[in-house]
Protein backbone atom coordinates (compact mmCIF):
# COMPACT_ATOMS: atom_id res chain seq x y z
CA UNK A 1 0.00 0.00 0.00
CA UNK A 2 1.26 2.94 -1.14
CA UNK A 3 2.63 5.49 1.98
CA UNK A 4 0.57 8.85 2.04
CA UNK A 5 2.91 12.29 1.76
CA UNK A 6 3.45 14.82 4.31
CA UNK A 7 1.06 17.23 2.20
CA UNK A 8 -1.94 14.51 2.66
CA UNK A 9 -1.78 13.50 5.88
CA UNK A 10 -2.00 17.39 6.75
CA UNK A 11 -4.87 18.32 4.70
CA UNK A 12 -8.13 18.87 6.47
CA UNK A 13 -10.47 16.03 5.53
CA UNK A 14 -13.82 17.60 3.48
CA UNK A 15 -17.25 16.57 3.82
CA UNK A 16 -19.05 14.49 1.22
CA UNK A 17 -22.44 15.99 0.77
CA UNK A 18 -25.25 13.14 1.46
CA UNK A 19 -27.41 12.30 -1.45
CA UNK A 20 -31.20 12.93 -1.06
CA UNK A 21 -31.65 8.74 -0.90
CA UNK A 22 -29.14 7.65 1.20
CA UNK A 23 -30.42 10.57 3.70
CA UNK A 24 -33.86 8.96 3.43
CA UNK A 25 -32.51 5.47 3.93
CA UNK A 26 -30.78 6.57 6.91
CA UNK A 27 -33.79 8.20 8.95
CA UNK A 28 -35.79 5.05 8.12
CA UNK A 29 -32.91 3.21 10.00
CA UNK A 30 -32.45 5.73 12.69
CA UNK A 31 -36.19 4.95 13.20
CA UNK A 32 -35.57 1.33 13.27
CA UNK A 33 -32.67 2.02 15.89
CA UNK A 34 -35.04 4.24 18.66
CA UNK A 35 -37.51 1.19 18.74
CA UNK A 36 -34.38 -1.00 19.80
CA UNK A 37 -31.61 1.72 21.56
CA UNK A 38 -33.65 5.51 21.64
CA UNK A 39 -30.17 7.57 23.55
CA UNK A 40 -27.98 5.37 20.38
CA UNK A 41 -31.10 7.05 18.42
CA UNK A 42 -30.71 10.51 19.58
CA UNK A 43 -26.83 10.28 19.00
CA UNK A 44 -27.08 9.11 15.10
CA UNK A 45 -30.16 11.72 14.50
CA UNK A 46 -27.77 14.86 15.68
CA UNK A 47 -25.12 13.70 13.96
CA UNK A 48 -26.60 13.95 10.43
CA UNK A 49 -28.29 16.96 11.19
CA UNK A 50 -24.42 18.58 11.49
CA UNK A 51 -24.46 17.28 7.83
CA UNK A 52 -27.29 18.49 6.55
CA UNK A 53 -28.26 22.53 5.33
CA UNK A 54 -30.43 24.37 7.66
CA UNK A 55 -33.64 25.15 5.73
CA UNK A 56 -33.73 21.87 3.26
CA UNK A 57 -36.35 19.45 2.95
CA UNK A 58 -34.37 16.48 4.32
CA UNK A 59 -33.03 19.22 7.11
CA UNK A 60 -36.66 19.75 7.67
CA UNK A 61 -37.24 15.87 7.97
CA UNK A 62 -34.07 15.27 10.31
CA UNK A 63 -35.47 17.62 13.36
CA UNK A 64 -38.76 15.93 12.75
CA UNK A 65 -37.07 12.44 13.22
CA UNK A 66 -35.26 14.06 16.23
CA UNK A 67 -38.44 15.17 17.92
CA UNK A 68 -39.83 11.33 17.73
CA UNK A 69 -36.82 10.31 19.70
CA UNK A 70 -37.01 13.31 22.05
CA UNK A 71 -40.43 11.69 22.83
CA UNK A 72 -39.29 8.35 23.07
CA UNK A 73 -36.77 9.15 25.70
CA UNK A 74 -39.05 11.23 28.03
CA UNK A 75 -39.30 14.58 26.85
CA UNK A 76 -42.61 15.50 25.23
CA UNK A 77 -42.47 18.97 25.65
CA UNK A 78 -38.99 19.47 24.37
CA UNK A 79 -40.61 17.51 21.21
CA UNK A 80 -43.53 19.71 21.11
CA UNK A 81 -41.58 23.15 21.23
CA UNK A 82 -39.53 21.72 18.38
CA UNK A 83 -41.84 21.20 15.97
CA UNK A 84 -43.76 24.23 16.34
CA UNK A 85 -41.03 26.13 14.80
CA UNK A 86 -41.92 24.15 11.82
CA UNK A 87 -45.84 24.49 12.00
CA UNK A 88 -46.15 27.04 9.40
CA UNK A 89 -44.25 24.69 7.04
CA UNK A 90 -45.47 21.71 7.96
CA UNK A 91 -49.48 22.66 8.13
CA UNK A 92 -49.63 24.10 4.35
CA UNK A 93 -51.18 21.38 1.93
CA UNK A 94 -49.37 19.69 -0.79
CA UNK A 95 -45.88 21.25 0.35
CA UNK A 96 -43.81 18.14 2.00
CA UNK A 97 -46.25 15.45 2.55
CA UNK A 98 -43.66 13.70 4.17
CA UNK A 99 -42.83 16.26 6.36
CA UNK A 100 -46.53 17.05 6.95
CA UNK A 101 -46.70 12.92 8.47
CA UNK A 102 -43.96 13.35 10.57
CA UNK A 103 -44.88 16.63 12.24
CA UNK A 104 -49.05 15.52 12.76
CA UNK A 105 -47.81 12.20 14.24
CA UNK A 106 -45.21 13.99 16.87
CA UNK A 107 -47.28 16.57 17.55
CA UNK A 108 -50.27 14.11 18.41
CA UNK A 109 -47.73 11.74 20.49
CA UNK A 110 -46.30 14.90 22.67
CA UNK A 111 -49.61 16.22 23.25
CA UNK A 112 -50.67 12.60 24.27
CA UNK A 113 -48.14 11.98 26.96
CA UNK A 114 -48.96 15.35 28.37
CA UNK A 115 -52.21 14.72 28.86
CA UNK A 116 -53.55 17.17 26.36
CA UNK A 117 -55.93 14.47 24.20
CA UNK A 118 -58.31 17.09 22.42
CA UNK A 119 -55.23 18.52 20.76
CA UNK A 120 -53.68 14.93 20.59
CA UNK A 121 -57.13 13.36 19.13
CA UNK A 122 -57.27 16.37 16.43
CA UNK A 123 -53.37 15.86 14.99
CA UNK A 124 -54.21 12.25 14.83
CA UNK A 125 -57.28 12.41 12.81
CA UNK A 126 -55.62 14.94 10.79
CA UNK A 127 -52.90 12.36 9.93
CA UNK A 128 -55.86 10.04 9.19
CA UNK A 129 -57.44 12.25 6.47
CA UNK A 130 -53.96 13.17 4.90
CA UNK A 131 -52.47 9.80 5.21
CA UNK A 132 -55.90 8.78 3.04
CA UNK A 133 -55.84 11.35 0.75
CA UNK A 134 -51.89 10.60 -0.12
CA UNK A 135 -53.00 6.67 -0.19
CA UNK A 136 -49.63 5.78 2.38
CA UNK A 137 -51.09 2.91 4.29
CA UNK A 138 -48.28 3.29 6.99
CA UNK A 139 -49.23 6.70 8.25
CA UNK A 140 -52.75 4.85 7.97
CA UNK A 141 -51.74 2.35 10.23
CA UNK A 142 -49.79 4.44 12.30
CA UNK A 143 -53.10 7.04 12.55
CA UNK A 144 -55.27 4.13 13.68
CA UNK A 145 -52.95 3.12 16.46
CA UNK A 146 -52.48 6.32 17.64
CA UNK A 147 -56.41 7.40 17.94
CA UNK A 148 -56.83 4.19 19.88
CA UNK A 149 -54.07 4.73 22.15
CA UNK A 150 -56.05 8.08 22.41
CA UNK A 151 -59.03 6.76 23.61
CA UNK A 152 -57.66 4.27 25.83
CA UNK A 153 -56.41 7.30 28.03
CA UNK A 154 -60.30 8.50 27.65
CA UNK A 155 -61.34 4.72 28.82
CA UNK A 156 -63.70 4.93 25.67
CA UNK A 157 -62.62 1.05 25.16
CA UNK A 158 -65.09 -0.13 22.80
CA UNK A 159 -64.24 3.09 20.55
CA UNK A 160 -60.47 1.96 20.74
CA UNK A 161 -60.85 -1.69 20.22
CA UNK A 162 -62.71 -0.23 16.46
CA UNK A 163 -59.39 1.76 15.83
CA UNK A 164 -56.84 -1.09 16.90
CA UNK A 165 -58.83 -3.99 14.89
CA UNK A 166 -58.47 -1.71 11.97
CA UNK A 167 -55.01 -1.10 12.81
CA UNK A 168 -54.06 -5.02 13.13
CA UNK A 169 -55.83 -5.77 10.18
CA UNK A 170 -53.32 -2.97 8.32
CA UNK A 171 -50.35 -4.02 9.99
CA UNK A 172 -50.56 -7.65 9.00
CA UNK A 173 -51.53 -6.94 5.45
CA UNK A 174 -48.53 -4.53 4.93
CA UNK A 175 -46.19 -7.09 7.01
CA UNK A 176 -45.33 -4.20 9.52
CA UNK A 177 -43.82 -6.62 12.61
CA UNK A 178 -43.69 -3.42 14.61
CA UNK A 179 -46.77 -2.19 14.28
CA UNK A 180 -48.60 -4.91 14.62
CA UNK A 181 -47.08 -5.76 18.18
CA UNK A 182 -47.81 -2.56 19.14
CA UNK A 183 -51.16 -3.28 18.27
CA UNK A 184 -51.53 -6.43 20.10
CA UNK A 185 -50.07 -4.92 23.18
CA UNK A 186 -52.38 -1.79 23.51
CA UNK A 187 -55.37 -4.58 22.90
CA UNK A 188 -53.65 -6.39 25.62
CA UNK A 189 -53.67 -3.44 28.29
CA UNK A 190 -57.43 -2.87 27.15
CA UNK A 191 -58.29 -6.30 28.19
CA UNK A 192 -56.83 -6.63 31.46
CA UNK A 193 -58.22 -3.04 32.39
CA UNK A 194 -61.78 -4.95 31.41
CA UNK A 195 -60.28 -8.09 33.80
CA UNK A 196 -60.30 -10.20 31.11
CA UNK A 197 -56.58 -11.42 31.93
CA UNK A 198 -56.40 -14.52 29.69
CA UNK A 199 -57.32 -12.69 26.60
CA UNK A 200 -54.51 -9.80 27.74
CA UNK A 201 -51.62 -12.19 28.02
CA UNK A 202 -52.67 -14.41 24.86
CA UNK A 203 -52.14 -10.42 23.21
CA UNK A 204 -49.26 -9.81 25.15
CA UNK A 205 -46.99 -13.13 24.61
CA UNK A 206 -48.18 -12.69 20.55
CA UNK A 207 -46.62 -8.89 21.10
CA UNK A 208 -43.60 -10.50 22.36
CA UNK A 209 -43.01 -13.06 19.99
CA UNK A 210 -42.97 -10.60 17.11
CA UNK A 211 -40.94 -8.38 18.98
CA UNK A 212 -38.25 -11.61 19.96
CA UNK A 213 -38.16 -12.29 16.06
CA UNK A 214 -37.37 -8.33 15.00
CA UNK A 215 -34.90 -7.47 17.99
CA UNK A 216 -36.56 -4.52 19.51
CA UNK A 217 -34.56 -4.58 22.46
CA UNK A 218 -36.68 -2.02 24.74
CA UNK A 219 -39.78 -3.30 23.36
CA UNK A 220 -38.99 -6.73 23.99
CA UNK A 221 -38.02 -5.37 27.54
CA UNK A 222 -41.90 -3.95 27.75
CA UNK A 223 -43.45 -7.12 26.77
CA UNK A 224 -41.87 -9.35 29.15
CA UNK A 225 -42.85 -6.58 31.80
CA UNK A 226 -46.27 -6.77 30.35
CA UNK A 227 -46.60 -11.03 30.84
CA UNK A 228 -44.74 -10.92 34.14
CA UNK A 229 -47.68 -8.20 35.38
CA UNK A 230 -50.66 -10.46 34.16
CA UNK A 231 -48.82 -13.72 36.03
CA UNK A 232 -47.78 -11.73 38.95
CA UNK A 233 -51.84 -11.00 39.02
CA UNK A 234 -52.73 -14.37 38.44
CA UNK A 235 -50.45 -15.47 40.95
CA UNK A 236 -47.99 -16.90 39.50
CA UNK A 237 -45.11 -15.09 41.32
CA UNK A 238 -41.93 -17.43 40.49
CA UNK A 239 -43.07 -17.08 36.54
CA UNK A 240 -43.77 -13.50 37.33
CA UNK A 241 -40.18 -12.95 39.14
CA UNK A 242 -38.11 -14.54 36.01
CA UNK A 243 -39.92 -12.34 33.54
CA UNK A 244 -39.51 -9.59 35.39
CA UNK A 245 -35.19 -9.88 35.97
CA UNK A 246 -35.22 -10.45 32.32
CA UNK A 247 -36.61 -7.25 31.15
CA UNK A 248 -34.93 -5.69 34.00
CA UNK A 249 -31.45 -6.88 32.70
CA UNK A 250 -32.32 -5.35 28.85
CA UNK A 251 -34.12 -2.39 30.08
CA UNK A 252 -31.06 -1.68 32.18
CA UNK A 253 -28.31 -2.18 29.10
CA UNK A 254 -30.79 0.01 27.14
CA UNK A 255 -30.34 2.72 30.15
CA UNK A 256 -34.35 3.04 30.30
CA UNK A 257 -34.16 3.52 33.63
CA UNK A 258 -37.82 4.19 33.83
CA UNK A 259 -38.79 0.79 32.64
CA UNK A 260 -36.20 -0.55 34.98
CA UNK A 261 -37.65 0.87 37.83
CA UNK A 262 -41.02 -0.72 36.97
CA UNK A 263 -39.43 -4.08 37.02
CA UNK A 264 -37.53 -3.59 39.79
CA UNK A 265 -41.20 -2.63 41.75
CA UNK A 266 -42.35 -6.02 40.20
CA UNK A 267 -39.78 -8.04 41.64
CA UNK A 268 -39.91 -6.74 45.09
CA UNK A 269 -43.71 -7.73 45.03
CA UNK A 270 -42.55 -11.16 43.76
CA UNK A 271 -40.58 -11.37 46.49
CA UNK A 272 -43.02 -10.46 49.05
CA UNK A 273 -45.18 -12.51 47.78
CA UNK A 274 -42.54 -15.25 47.73
CA UNK A 275 -41.62 -14.86 51.23
CA UNK A 276 -38.48 -13.11 50.81
CA UNK A 277 -38.89 -10.04 52.43
CA UNK A 278 -35.08 -9.02 52.58
CA UNK A 279 -34.75 -9.16 48.85
CA UNK A 280 -37.98 -7.23 48.41
CA UNK A 281 -36.45 -4.67 50.52
CA UNK A 282 -33.20 -4.48 48.58
CA UNK A 283 -35.34 -4.42 45.16
CA UNK A 284 -37.22 -1.65 46.45
CA UNK A 285 -34.86 0.11 47.40
CA UNK A 286 -33.38 0.20 44.02
CA UNK A 287 -36.77 1.36 42.32
CA UNK A 288 -36.60 4.26 44.81
CA UNK A 289 -33.55 5.57 43.79
CA UNK A 290 -33.99 5.74 40.13
CA UNK A 291 -37.86 7.36 40.64
CA UNK A 292 -35.98 9.84 43.16
CA UNK A 293 -33.04 10.84 40.50
CA UNK A 294 -35.73 10.90 37.85
CA UNK A 295 -38.72 12.56 40.23
CA UNK A 296 -41.53 10.31 38.18
CA UNK A 297 -44.11 11.54 41.38
CA UNK A 298 -46.87 8.75 40.97
CA UNK A 299 -44.19 6.13 40.62
CA UNK A 300 -42.16 7.38 43.59
CA UNK A 301 -45.45 7.56 46.01
CA UNK A 302 -45.83 3.83 45.06
CA UNK A 303 -42.36 2.75 46.02
CA UNK A 304 -42.96 4.31 49.36
CA UNK A 305 -46.20 2.16 49.68
CA UNK A 306 -44.43 -0.65 48.73
CA UNK A 307 -41.43 -0.18 50.63
CA UNK A 308 -43.98 0.27 53.96
CA UNK A 309 -45.21 -3.46 52.76
CA UNK A 310 -42.64 -4.73 52.69
CA UNK A 311 -41.60 -3.46 56.51
CA UNK A 312 -44.36 -4.67 57.86
CA UNK A 313 -43.11 -7.87 56.41
CA UNK A 314 -39.90 -7.56 58.93
CA UNK A 315 -41.50 -6.53 61.39
CA UNK A 316 -40.65 -2.57 61.64
CA UNK A 317 -43.96 -0.99 62.59
CA UNK A 318 -41.67 2.27 62.63
CA UNK A 319 -40.40 2.41 59.47
CA UNK A 320 -43.52 1.10 57.69
CA UNK A 321 -45.11 3.91 59.39
CA UNK A 322 -42.61 6.56 58.19
CA UNK A 323 -42.99 5.31 54.94
CA UNK A 324 -46.78 4.92 54.31
CA UNK A 325 -46.76 8.46 56.02
CA UNK A 326 -44.28 9.66 52.84
CA UNK A 327 -46.57 7.80 50.59
CA UNK A 328 -48.97 9.64 52.00
CA UNK A 329 -47.75 13.23 51.54
CA UNK A 330 -46.76 12.55 47.62
CA UNK A 331 -50.25 11.33 46.75
CA UNK A 332 -51.78 13.81 48.39
CA UNK A 333 -49.36 16.34 45.89
CA UNK A 334 -50.99 14.38 42.86
CA UNK A 335 -54.15 14.76 44.07
CA UNK A 336 -55.32 10.67 44.03
CA UNK A 337 -57.81 10.11 46.04
CA UNK A 338 -57.98 5.76 45.56
CA UNK A 339 -53.85 6.09 46.43
CA UNK A 340 -54.59 7.91 49.53
CA UNK A 341 -57.87 5.99 50.91
CA UNK A 342 -55.38 2.74 50.09
CA UNK A 343 -52.60 4.46 52.66
CA UNK A 344 -55.01 5.45 55.35
CA UNK A 345 -56.18 1.96 55.46
CA UNK A 346 -52.60 0.71 55.74
CA UNK A 347 -51.61 3.30 58.52
CA UNK A 348 -55.20 2.74 60.31
CA UNK A 349 -54.77 -1.50 60.65
CA UNK A 350 -50.91 -0.70 61.75
CA UNK A 351 -52.03 2.00 64.54
CA UNK A 352 -54.41 -0.39 65.13
CA UNK A 353 -52.62 -3.16 65.74
CA UNK A 354 -50.22 -1.04 68.15
CA UNK A 355 -52.89 -0.19 70.12
CA UNK A 356 -52.74 3.96 69.18
CA UNK A 357 -56.92 4.02 69.35
CA UNK A 358 -57.01 8.06 68.76
CA UNK A 359 -54.43 7.68 65.61
CA UNK A 360 -56.41 4.67 64.68
CA UNK A 361 -59.31 6.65 64.76
CA UNK A 362 -57.72 9.86 62.60
CA UNK A 363 -56.52 7.18 59.83
CA UNK A 364 -60.40 5.77 60.00
CA UNK A 365 -62.00 9.15 59.14
CA UNK A 366 -59.49 9.69 56.69
CA UNK A 367 -59.75 6.57 54.91
CA UNK A 368 -63.59 7.21 54.49
CA UNK A 369 -63.39 10.71 53.52
CA UNK A 370 -61.08 9.34 50.44
CA UNK A 371 -62.96 6.84 49.96
CA UNK A 372 -66.29 8.85 49.14
CA UNK A 373 -63.95 11.40 47.50
CA UNK A 374 -62.29 8.72 45.37
CA UNK A 375 -66.11 7.65 44.26
CA UNK A 376 -66.83 11.28 43.74
CA UNK A 377 -64.07 11.50 41.17
CA UNK A 378 -64.86 8.51 39.73
CA UNK A 379 -68.68 9.88 38.40
CA UNK A 380 -67.02 13.09 37.83
CA UNK A 381 -64.23 11.59 35.78
CA UNK A 382 -66.91 9.00 33.78
CA UNK A 383 -68.83 12.51 33.32
CA UNK A 384 -65.74 14.74 32.16
CA UNK A 385 -64.70 11.05 29.79
CA UNK A 386 -68.38 11.76 27.88
CA UNK A 387 -68.17 15.72 27.88
CA UNK A 388 -64.84 15.68 26.24
CA UNK A 389 -66.21 12.64 23.96
CA UNK A 390 -68.84 15.50 22.26
CA UNK A 391 -66.19 17.96 22.80
CA UNK A 392 -63.44 16.31 20.85
CA UNK A 393 -66.58 15.40 18.35
CA UNK A 394 -67.69 19.19 17.81
CA UNK A 395 -64.04 19.96 17.58
CA UNK A 396 -63.05 17.79 15.42
CA UNK A 397 -65.87 19.49 12.60
CA UNK A 398 -65.36 22.80 13.09
CA UNK A 399 -61.47 22.59 13.07
CA UNK A 400 -60.42 24.54 10.24
CA UNK A 401 -62.87 27.26 10.15
CA UNK A 402 -61.73 27.68 13.23
CA UNK A 403 -57.92 27.77 12.01
CA UNK A 404 -59.21 30.21 9.37
CA UNK A 405 -60.87 32.60 11.82
CA UNK A 406 -57.36 32.66 13.40
CA UNK A 407 -55.49 33.68 10.58
CA UNK A 408 -57.92 36.36 9.90
CA UNK A 409 -57.54 37.74 13.32
CA UNK A 410 -54.00 37.84 12.99
CA UNK A 411 -54.14 39.67 10.00
CA UNK A 412 -56.72 42.38 11.74
CA UNK A 413 -53.90 42.75 14.50
CA UNK A 414 -51.34 43.30 12.24
CA UNK A 415 -53.40 45.46 10.79
CA UNK A 416 -54.41 47.32 13.62
CA UNK A 417 -50.60 47.81 14.88
CA UNK A 418 -49.73 49.42 11.56
CA UNK A 419 -52.56 51.96 12.50
CA UNK A 420 -51.33 52.27 15.54
CA UNK A 421 -48.01 53.25 14.72
CA UNK A 422 -48.89 55.39 11.99
CA UNK A 423 -51.03 57.67 14.35
CA UNK A 424 -48.42 57.62 17.02
CA UNK A 425 -46.10 59.05 14.09
CA UNK A 426 -48.88 61.40 13.55
CA UNK A 427 -49.23 62.86 17.15
CA UNK A 428 -45.14 62.90 17.54
CA UNK A 429 -45.30 65.56 13.94
CA UNK A 430 -48.31 66.69 15.88
CA UNK A 431 -46.44 67.99 19.54
CA UNK A 432 -44.69 71.33 20.18
CA UNK A 433 -41.09 70.81 20.38
CA UNK A 434 -39.01 73.40 22.13
CA UNK A 435 -35.89 71.65 21.09
CA UNK A 436 -34.70 70.40 17.62
CA UNK A 437 -37.87 67.83 16.38
CA UNK A 438 -38.60 64.71 16.93
CA UNK A 439 -37.34 62.23 14.63
CA UNK A 440 -39.64 60.38 12.24
CA UNK A 441 -40.89 57.47 14.92
CA UNK A 442 -40.40 57.02 18.97
CA UNK A 443 -37.77 54.12 18.43
CA UNK A 444 -35.69 56.33 16.69
CA UNK A 445 -36.40 59.27 18.63
CA UNK A 446 -35.45 57.00 21.88
CA UNK A 447 -32.59 55.63 20.23
CA UNK A 448 -31.15 58.80 19.19
CA UNK A 449 -31.97 59.89 22.96
CA UNK A 450 -29.91 56.51 24.39
CA UNK A 451 -26.93 57.43 21.79
CA UNK A 452 -26.59 61.06 23.30
CA UNK A 453 -26.19 60.43 26.82
CA UNK A 454 -24.30 57.30 26.48
CA UNK A 455 -27.20 54.54 27.17
CA UNK A 456 -26.57 55.22 31.33
CA UNK A 457 -29.00 52.87 32.93
CA UNK A 458 -27.52 53.26 36.03
CA UNK A 459 -27.83 57.38 35.72
CA UNK A 460 -30.66 59.16 37.28
CA UNK A 461 -30.18 62.26 35.04
CA UNK A 462 -30.36 59.74 32.26
CA UNK A 463 -33.69 58.47 32.62
CA UNK A 464 -35.00 62.38 33.63
CA UNK A 465 -34.14 63.25 30.60
CA UNK A 466 -35.56 60.20 28.32
CA UNK A 467 -38.80 60.98 30.27
CA UNK A 468 -38.86 64.80 29.93
CA UNK A 469 -38.28 63.79 26.29
CA UNK A 470 -40.69 60.76 25.83
CA UNK A 471 -43.07 63.39 27.00
CA UNK A 472 -43.35 64.88 23.81
CA UNK A 473 -44.47 61.75 21.90
CA UNK A 474 -46.97 61.03 24.85
CA UNK A 475 -48.77 64.12 26.26
CA UNK A 476 -49.06 63.72 30.08
CA UNK A 477 -48.49 60.22 29.89
CA UNK A 478 -45.12 59.64 32.00
CA UNK A 479 -46.06 62.59 34.41
CA UNK A 480 -49.98 61.10 35.17
CA UNK A 481 -48.64 57.48 35.37
CA UNK A 482 -45.76 58.90 38.09
CA UNK A 483 -48.51 60.55 39.93
CA UNK A 484 -50.44 57.74 40.05
CA UNK A 485 -47.94 55.37 41.31
CA UNK A 486 -45.10 56.78 42.48
CA UNK A 487 -43.62 53.59 43.52
CA UNK A 488 -42.76 53.19 39.50
CA UNK A 489 -38.83 53.39 39.25
CA UNK A 490 -37.17 55.41 36.02
CA UNK A 491 -36.67 52.28 34.29
CA UNK A 492 -40.37 51.03 34.87
CA UNK A 493 -41.79 54.16 33.69
CA UNK A 494 -39.79 53.97 30.32
CA UNK A 495 -41.21 50.91 29.75
CA UNK A 496 -44.41 51.49 30.17
CA UNK A 497 -44.12 54.55 27.81
CA UNK A 498 -42.34 52.09 25.42
CA UNK A 499 -45.04 49.43 25.79
CA UNK A 500 -47.41 52.54 25.65
CA UNK A 501 -46.45 52.64 21.81
CA UNK A 502 -47.09 49.42 21.24
CA UNK A 503 -43.83 48.53 21.07
CA UNK A 504 -42.67 44.52 22.01
CA UNK A 505 -40.54 43.02 24.73
CA UNK A 506 -38.36 42.02 22.13
CA UNK A 507 -38.02 45.36 20.63
CA UNK A 508 -37.40 47.33 23.89
CA UNK A 509 -34.53 44.72 25.01
CA UNK A 510 -32.78 45.14 22.12
CA UNK A 511 -33.35 49.69 22.34
CA UNK A 512 -31.95 49.10 26.05
CA UNK A 513 -29.32 46.77 25.18
CA UNK A 514 -31.00 44.68 28.02
CA UNK A 515 -32.20 40.77 27.61
CA UNK A 516 -35.81 40.10 26.57
CA UNK A 517 -35.87 38.49 30.53
CA UNK A 518 -35.24 41.83 32.23
CA UNK A 519 -38.01 43.21 30.26
CA UNK A 520 -40.02 40.81 31.38
CA UNK A 521 -39.46 41.14 34.85
CA UNK A 522 -39.94 44.72 35.08
CA UNK A 523 -43.25 44.46 33.22
CA UNK A 524 -44.49 41.71 35.66
CA UNK A 525 -42.53 44.23 38.48
CA UNK A 526 -45.15 47.28 36.87
CA UNK A 527 -47.68 44.81 36.99
CA UNK A 528 -47.21 44.36 41.22
CA UNK A 529 -46.99 47.76 41.61
CA UNK A 530 -50.01 48.90 39.97
CA UNK A 531 -52.23 45.84 41.15
CA UNK A 532 -53.03 44.91 37.35
CA UNK A 533 -55.05 41.48 37.51
CA UNK A 534 -53.50 38.61 35.77
CA UNK A 535 -57.00 38.62 33.35
CA UNK A 536 -56.10 42.47 32.41
CA UNK A 537 -53.88 43.39 29.50
CA UNK A 538 -51.27 45.64 30.52
CA UNK A 539 -51.14 47.24 27.33
CA UNK A 540 -54.72 47.44 27.39
CA UNK A 541 -54.21 48.85 30.88
CA UNK A 542 -51.57 51.49 29.92
CA UNK A 543 -54.10 52.70 26.92
CA UNK A 544 -56.38 53.46 29.89
CA UNK A 545 -54.16 56.04 31.59
CA UNK A 546 -55.27 59.74 30.49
Amino acid sequence: MRAMSHSQQNRPSQSVPLSPMLIELQLEQIQLVRERNPQSALVLCQHILKQLEPGTPHWLHAQLTYAHILITVGQPQQALQLCQRFSATCERRGYDDRARSLYLNACGIANTYMGNFIAAQQYFQQLLEHAQHIGNLRDECRAYINLGWVYTSLEDFPTALAFFSRSLALSQQLQLDSAQAVTLENMGIIYSSLGNQELALENFRHAYQIRQQGGYTTAVAQSILNVAAVEHCKGHHRKALSMARQACKIARHCREHRLESYCLALMSRAYCELGYPRRALQTARSALRIRQDASYLPELCSSYADLGKIYLHLNSPDQACEHFERAYELATELNDPGMLATICQELYLLAKQHCAYERALHWLELCHHWNAAAIQRRKEDESSRQMMLETIAKMSRSHEDFRRQIHELEAIIEDQRREIRRLVLELAAKAPLPEPSVPATPIVATRELIQTAGNRLDNAAWFDHVLQRMDLILPGFVEALASRFPALSSMELLICALLRLQMRSKEIAELLGVTPKTVNRHREHIRAKCSIGRGVNLVTYLNSIA
